[in-house]
């Protein structure tokens, strides 16, 4: 392929960013349902799995994570409700179904939505602080140390979760 063969399908830059992100988007969404299927087949084991495959996929690629959070114009993805997009359409649309399975059938609208922030919160923040390396406490220890670290508090977080729920 030549330098120039993109410029054949793609009307400017942009519009190439804009596909490169949308792949990189489809490329997280599968390395999360990778994770789930891995995972014990459980709703906290599963929500552990796709916060971990998150990371994970960030630190395997962080240009293309850069470009798909905080490139020049970030991408709004559909919510897991828009008519034409399952649950897996999306890493949010994943992370919505892990955590409805995890909460139950109990959990309020508004349960499910404080749980996913407080998720994706986490997952994102662990993955820029790894990628951009500006987490000054972690500095100092092994990336072998950062990444049982990151692993510890995702677990951390799907345990609270489901016993937060568990009562409902």
């Amino acid at each position: 392929m030549s330098h120039a063969a993109p410029a054949h399908h793609f009307v400017n830059t942009e519009a190439l960013l804009y596909a490169l992100a949308l792949r990189g988007f489809s490329e997280l969404s599968e390395a999360m349902e990778r994770g789930m299927e891995q995972a014990a087949p459980n709703p906290r084991a599963r929500l552990s799995a796709t916060g971990k495959a998150y990371v994970a996929f960030a630190l395997a690629n962080p240009q293309l994570f850069r470009l798909m959070f905080f490139g020049k114009r970030p991408l709004q993805l559909p919510l897991p409700e828009t008519p034409g997009h399952g649950p897996s359409a999306n890493p949010l649309g994943l992370l919505h179904s892990c955590i409805e399975a995890a909460l139950g059938p109990a959990a309020s609208p508004l349960d499910v939505a404080t749980a996913v922030a407080s998720s994706w919160g986490l997952v994102h923040g662990l993955s820029h602080l790894l990628i951009e390396e500006a987490a000054g406490f972690l500095q100092p220890l092994a990336l072998s140390d950062r990444l049982q670290i990151t692993d510890r508090a995702i677990d951390q977080l799907a345990a609270g979760l489901s016993r937060q729920f568990s009562d409902l």
